[in-house]
């Protein structure tokens, strides 16, 4: 905790929708009446008391130890916050235990109710816990957690929608998988361009961010979609589980990865004055990604055709599968090296405004929008809490007789 400081306003620091904020309240309505718990008190029913430096708010001696109350907000050092076990971390290990219970108990009951519970826990649960580990991972930034939330359920249901109806409409063939990349990333884009109006700035990091929110939405549902058909194909269990862990393990690889590549070089061009230069730039990267779709989509049939083209025979389906996951890992590979290279240039420079507000959300000053916290006392104020009233008395004499002299 900060040792003892001079602040004229009551500070309390929250958490609320993902975001860091800091409440004030004027030091007239923090009275040592109605808010003066005794120093060693550490909780009660429904408050808790944490130890702060805010000694004016509260009105304590200048040496005793002072309190905020904070009503069922968490502060910045918290536990939760803080903590060794990281939020994405704990959101995906209590998951997987949900998951595994409900898949436990329609073993056991085959009761088809629980169907649904079982798909949306398993597809949702891997990408939303790349998003949280992400959004912890981006300190500074106007990006709010409702926005990010947002960006990720249209991403799933606007996105996919828009795609189902554009493949409807305009695609020849269900394995025309660069039509299938084509419209599907288009959809998309459409989504991230939705949600990156109106902010203050844009960077790369939050349109990585951003446009992963969107792309994992997509690839939750779309994963839903997938598991839903497997298990109506034969009504099996096996087919269900099956294609929930495949699409869960993949999809750190997939709609999120290309998505924020596309978010990132978006952001880029939207904060650039080059406009001609930044449209290249983004509708090269759009293709890149388009590729990167119709190449993963297609790989199952490219693998198998190489394996029979080269073996002609026997061991052709292995040889298959060796080649399909070999083929999928040098397209990760391209992904995750593209989108690392643009979270290395997205840093802040030193000495730009980002790298300074990234530095004080790192050390608290401020929250993850700039919003500061309650720091605001006036010099006033610090005078007065370091000096005695007779201290300050005579300084005020002093000043008067020494303008007096100077006047006469």
């Amino acid at each position: 905790m900060a040792e003892s400081g001079d602040v004229s306003e009551l500070g309390v620091i929250s958490l609320k929708g993902g975001q860091i904020e800091d409440r004030a309240m004027a030091s007239s309505a923090a009275t040592v009446s109605n808010l003066s718990p005794p120093p060693e008190s550490k909780n009660y029913p429904g408050i808790t008391i944490l130890p702060s430096p805010l000694q004016t708010a509260l009105g304590h001696g200048r040496s005793g130890i002072k309190h905020a109350i904070v009503h069922n907000w968490l502060p910045l050092n918290s536990p939760t916050v803080n903590a060794r076990f990281p939020r994405w971390l704990r959101f995906l290990t209590t998951g997987i235990l949900l998951w595994l219970i409900s898949v436990g108990v329609l073993v056991a009951t085959w009761n088809y109710i629980l169907v649904p519970t079982v798909i949306v826990i398993g597809t949702f649960l891997v990408p939303m816990a790349i998003m949280i580990w992400a959004f912890d991972r981006t300190r500074a930034t106007p990006l709010t957690g409702e926005r990010v939330i947002s960006a990720f359920m249209a991403g799933g249901v606007l996105g996919i929608m828009a795609a189902a109806l554009i493949e409807y409409w305009f695609l020849s063939s269900t394995s025309n998988y660069v039509e299938v990349g084509v419209f599907e990333e288009a959809a998309k884009l459409a989504v991230l361009v939705g949600f990156a109006v109106g902010l203050q700035r844009y960077a790369v990091r939050d349109g990585i961010l951003l446009g992963a929110a969107v792309g994992f939405g997509f690839a939750a549902l779309e994963s839903s979609g997938y598991a839903l058909y497997a298990f109506t194909t034969g009504w099996s269990l096996t087919n269900l589980l099956g294609t929930e862990v495949l699409r869960a393990a993949t999809a750190p690889l997939g709609h999120g990865l290309w998505t924020g590549i596309l978010g990132g070089v978006l952001f880029a061009g939207l904060g650039s004055r080059r406009r001609l230069h930044a449209a290249l730039l983004v509708a090269g990267t759009y293709a890149l990604v388009v590729a990167l779709h119709a190449t993963w989509d297609s790989l199952d049939g490219i693998a198998m055709a190489t394996a029979q083209w080269l073996l002609h025979g026997s061991g052709t389906q292995l040889t298959g599968w060796a080649l399909d996951i070999g083929g999928s890992a040098v397209i990760s590979a391209i992904g995750l090296a593209t989108v690392g290279h643009l979270w290395r240039i997205g840093a802040p420079t030193p000495g730009s405004s980002s790298a300074r507000l990234e530095r004080s959300v790192r050390r608290g000053g401020c929250s993850r929008d700039g919003v500061p916290f309650a720091r605001r006392s006036s010099a006033r104020t610090k005078t007065s809490a370091r000096a005695s009233p007779g201290e300050l008395g005579g300084h005020r004499r002093a000043r008067r007789g020494h303008a007096k002299h100077s006047n006469g």
